[in-house]
Formats: C-alpha cells, structure tokens, sequence
C-alpha cells in the first residue's frame, strides 16, 4: 500500500467450450475492439479521441461470451456494475443509483477467425481477413464515471480488414443520455477511421488515422478532431519496437478561436 499499488485485472473464468464461456471479476467491459485491444499491440501510440470519450474501460461484472460456429461468430452478453475504474481517485466505488450496466456485443468473421488483439497485420496474412462487430450498452459511463439518475444507451459499429501488410479498423459511435429529473436529452456521436501499411513486410510500418467527436449534436461549433501520423520499426515484433508519430488536434469552441494543439512523440517498447 505504501507504493500504491493498482492490480487493472483480476477474475476468474470457467472455459468449457470455445462456443460458451463465462468470467467475473474486474477487467476490460466488452464494448469496443480498440480499447479491447492491449495497448502493446496498437497501430499508433494511443487510442483514438473518439474512443476515449466512449470506451467504458472496466469494470465489476460477470461475461458470457464464445466462439461459435469455429470463430465465424463471436459474442458476449455481460452485466456490470458501472460504477467505474479506479475508485480510489474518487473516493468511492458505490453504485448509487443500483442501476447496472449492460452490454451485448456481437461479431462476424466471415473469413475465419480474426485477430482483434492486434490492430497490425504484422503476421503479413496471406489471405484476406475481415471483421464487422456492433456493440450496444444500456446504462453507460460517461469518461469512466457514472452518470447518476439518467437513462442512457450507447452503440458502435466497427470494421476491420487484413490483408498482405495493410490493416484497416473504423469505429462509429452514437449515444444518447436522457436525464431522469425530466431535462434534455443529450445526443453525442463520433468515429475514427485508421490504416496501416507495412513498407518492409514485418519490419517498417507507416500508419495514419483521422477522428471527429461531437459532445452534443444540439450545441454548434464544440466538435473535436485528431489528425496523426506516424512510423513504426519491428525489431522483434511488438516485443520490440519503436514508435513516432505527429499529431494535430482541433477543438472548436463557439465564436472563439478554434484550439490548436501539436504533438510529436517517439516511444520505445520491450515486453519481457
């Protein structure tokens, strides 16, 4: 304790079948495939601003998930507590209102089983792989936090495509938040659409990745965006490599001047 001291992951689960399986515990909610992904494993840095605004992080639950169909079909159907991810920041992990949260999840590959861990196709798939998946949640956290008194949905829809050193991932993401104390229903969207290509199969890579989030449909002018680029060389696939990217962000903000921001990063990774 004297170190402060996280653990991000701790459950226990029960795998008689590669079609039926079940987890509780706390770990990663089974929203959408870029924040499912390890951070080890994605095309640029960090995520994309829309996901950081929608991905529900993690959570206490329980997880019903499988494969069937050998890997054509994936899904889950869960139930958390929505309260969030590190409750010592806030002092408290209670669920106030006893309102849980609940997630359906559903993916077809139709050619086969489909590497979602990884967002690059460092493999260099010979054949041609594809994934369309859509998620919805019914009482969502909003940036990790639980929104008290309001019935809310949130939905996504993504595709993503393999294939001799390209990779291709989309996310599309819609919500609506409508508080019970009888106020405006609030409506948010967002997307990202990313690419990778592998100039020297499995060793340099170029990427780049454009993302829009719009906080409130109702409100002009507050729409945030990302544009990045970046280069990343594989030593030894991603348990050693390094990274460089450049980004430029956008926000607008009413009749003031849009924020201009500028970010220039290189990271190096070894996983042992």
């Amino acid at each position: 304790d004297s170190f402060d001291v996280g653990i991000r992951d701790f459950y226990v689960y029960w795998t008689p079948m590669e079609e039926l399986n079940a987890k509780i515990g706390y770990f990663k909610v089974p929203f959408n495939q870029h924040r499912m992904t390890t951070s080890a494993k994605l095309l640029l840095q960090d995520r994309a601003i829309a996901s950081e605004q929608f991905d529900q992080d993690r959570d206490y639950g329980l997880d019903i998930y499988g494969k069937p169909f050998h890997g054509y079909m994936e899904y889950h159907a869960a139930v958390f507590n929505g309260a969030g991810e590190d409750p010592a920041d806030r002092g408290t992990n209670d669920n106030l209102d006893n309102e849980l949260m609940y997630v359906l999840n559903l993916r077809y590959n139709p050619f086969g089983k489909y590497d979602t861990v990884d967002e690059t196709d460092i493999d260099y798939n010979e054949k041609f792989k594809a994934t369309i998946g859509a998620s919805v949640v019914f009482n969502p956290k909003e940036m990790d936090e639980k929104l008290v008194d309001s019935d809310g949905i949130l939905g996504v829809v993504e595709l993503s495509m393999k294939y001799r050193g390209i990779s291709l991932h989309n996310e599309i993401f819609a919500r609506s938040d409508d508080p019970e104390s009888g106020g405006e229903t609030v409506n948010s969207n967002g997307f990202f659409s990313q690419a990778g290509y592998f100039v020297i199969p499995k060793k340099l890579e170029v990427a780049a990745r454009y993302s829009m989030f719009d906080p409130d449909n109702d409100v002009k002018h507050d729409i945030g965006k990302e544009y990045t680029a970046g280069v990343n060389y594989y030593f030894r696939e991603h348990r050693s490599k390094i990274q460089a990217d450049v980004g430029h962000f956008v926000t607008e903000q009413g009749d003031e001047d849009d924020k201009n921001e500028n970010r220039v990063r290189v990271q190096y990774q070894i996983v042992f």
